[in-house]
């Protein structure tokens, strides 16, 4: 262990400790084991990761958005505990039996109030998924890096294939998430819907000021969408 490991594994326990949401999975224990290692100890998720419990499920757009919607609703509430995720992907999303979604691993998560302690390049985050900010390194990112991921996991369970395409390794995906100007997602399975991918585009706008101001306001707009409402992302 290494004085920022020791850090960021007991920041992560500290933070799990604040959240309290049906699609995160809670802390149970935490502490020191008989060799003085740091443990923590979450409840236990019989569940697949997201993108394969849909395949398995063949899910329909509706079930796929409702998940969504749910990981957008456990994310507004890390945001109100001033805790922002930056780490969001198929892989920390574990989807069990009932269709409940549960997030995991707050490992790179930060403090709104508090300094990064752990580097915002490529090292400390899955590129696929991160915002063009953290691409960019410019500071440990705030609301708005979760809002795009959020863009990015809707896009792929809508679209069956990433925003970016298929670029070739890092030195093209790179310019794809700050330059590359993703397809409307609908176009790609069953009828367009203009409504869901407004929605999409707009959480995945490279500026974090013309995205959704916030988990809440995308939540909202996913739950207008949900009930055949007009949705803000078309205004």
């Amino acid at each position: 262990w290494s004085d920022e490991d020791e850090r960021r594994f007991q920041r992560e326990r500290r933070i799990l400790a604040t959240l309290d949401h049906p699609n995160i999975a809670a802390l149970v224990d935490g502490g020191r084991d008989a060799e003085g290692a740091p443990y923590l100890a979450t409840t236990y998720v019989d569940g697949l990761r997201l993108d394969r419990w849909c395949e398995q499920h063949r899910a329909s757009r509706q079930e796929r958005v409702r998940l969504i919607r749910d990981l957008a609703a456990a994310i507004a509430h890390a945001h109100r505990k001033l805790v922002v995720h930056r780490d969001l992907k198929p892989a920390n999303i574990l989807v069990g039996a009932d269709g409940v979604p549960k997030l995991l691993d707050f490992g790179i998560a930060r403090l709104l109030d508090e300094d990064a302690i752990t580097a915002t390049g490529p090292s400390q985050m899955t590129l696929r998924y991160a915002a063009p900010e953290q691409v960019h390194g410019q500071g440990a990112g705030g609301v708005g890096v979760d809002v795009y991921s959020l863009g990015v996991l809707l896009y792929e369970l809508i679209a069956e294939h990433s925003p970016y395409g298929k670029p070739d390794g890092t030195a093209a995906l790179i310019p794809a998430i700050l330059d590359g100007a993703p397809s409307a997602p609908s176009r790609s399975l069953g009828p367009t819907d203009a409504d869901l991918d407004a929605i999409c585009l707009k959480a995945l706008r490279k500026r974090p000021e013309d995205r959704y101001a916030s988990a809440d306001a995308l939540l909202a707009d996913l739950d207008r969408w949900l009930v055949h409402e007009p949705v803000e992302a078309r205004k």
